[in-house]
């Protein structure tokens, strides 16, 4: 959707629907910056949240493009009544906690409290280049979810008993991860971990650390691209020959996956036509804005994103009723949603 301030062309997120108005503050604590989105009064009125603001430095472009961003969210309005289920949203890697605000405005305008992370390690890309830098790249991955989920715990604990979220109420027994691309190997790994989470949603990442390696024991769903390299029976894979080293690591990432479905339980939905940025806002923003999501429009994608999160957090969060996920999660390679 767009609009016009003042004859410059503004390009509007998508409205996120739901029973709440959406809230949103930055909040600096010793350990970085955060960014709360949350149920608001839906007739309260307040100054319009800037898009990604306060965000580390982007290039001159990208500033004013995002200047012309608006979403739904309103900037330090009163939270309505709670307690509402936190979800804690990491982001990938070199990314930040804006990277999918239209997601966490739509949460939020459910009934969630959504506080979201940046990836605060510089840290240059994954290399697949050759059979040594794809060793090396597993290392450097597997010690980095390492940390960053023991740091995602240390958030947790600030957020469930300090005064972080101040007058915005959460409830401690309903706690979710959500992550995209790198920070969904976070989030899986930190499920692993830590007791109180209750569920969690990888974006499309890869998975490292010992998620990869024994799956999650907790509700757990994965949203990917394309479709699984199986045949109709599951087995055997593709045969790799031709394929370069990243796509060899890919498949490979699949099966850990799958093994780690086929042994907890779990949904594995693979949105056929899309690309990994359509994880995030740049499926929607103009082509401008940031790179297409894929074959499949982005507001496509959009859609069955969120409906897919929107149900798994309602059933296994919230405690509430959903219909895609009110059938019992059977320990096969996910279920077909």
């Amino acid at each position: 959707m767009h609009a016009t301030s003042r004859g410059v062309p503004v390009f509007r997120l998508p409205r996120p629907g739901g029973t709440f108005g959406v809230g949103v503050t930055d909040i600096v604590t010793d350990a970085g910056a955060l960014r709360i989105w949350y149920p608001a009064d839906p007739t309260a009125r307040g100054r319009a949240a800037p898009y990604r603001a306060g965000e580390r430095p982007a290039s001159l472009p990208a500033r004013l493009q995002r200047s012309l961003v608006r979403g739904a969210a309103q900037l330090d309005v009163g939270a309505t009544r709670g307690p509402f289920p936190l979800l804690l949203y990491i982001a990938g890697w070199g990314g930040t906690r804006g990277e999918n605000t239209a997601l966490a405005e739509f949460l939020a305008a459910r009934g969630y409290v959504i506080a979201a992370l940046d990836d605060r390690e510089a840290a240059p890309a994954l290399d697949f280049s050759t059979p040594a830098q794809v060793v090396r790249t597993q290392q450097r991955a597997d010690a980095k979810v390492d940390r960053l989920a023991a740091g995602a715990s240390r958030e947790l604990a600030d957020l469930v008993h300090g005064t972080t979220l101040g007058a915005i109420p959460i409830d401690p027994t309903r706690i979710g991860l959500v992550g995209y691309s790198f920070g969904g190997a976070v989030a899986a790994e930190t499920a692993c971990r830590d007791a109180r989470v209750r569920a969690a949603v990888n974006l499309d990442g890869w998975m490292f650390g010992s998620a990869a390696r024994a799956g999650v024991p907790r509700p757990y769903l994965v949203i990917g691209t394309g479709l699984p390299q199986l045949d109709a029976t599951r087995t055997p894979w593709a045969a790799s020959a031709g394929l370069s080293f990243e796509q060899r690591f890919d498949r490979e990432n699949e099966r850990r996956i799958i093994a780690g479905l086929e042994h907890h339980g779990g949904y594995f939905a693979c949105i056929d036509g899309t690309r990994h940025a359509a994880f995030s806002d740049a499926a929607i923003l103009p082509l401008r804005f940031g790179r297409p999501g894929g074959p499949l429009s982005g507001r496509s994608t959009r859609r069955i994103v969120r409906t897919l999160v929107g149900q798994f957090c309602d059933r296994f969060i919230a405690g509430l009723p959903a219909p895609l996920f009110d059938r019992r999660s059977e320990p096969a390679a996910g279920r077909d949603v």
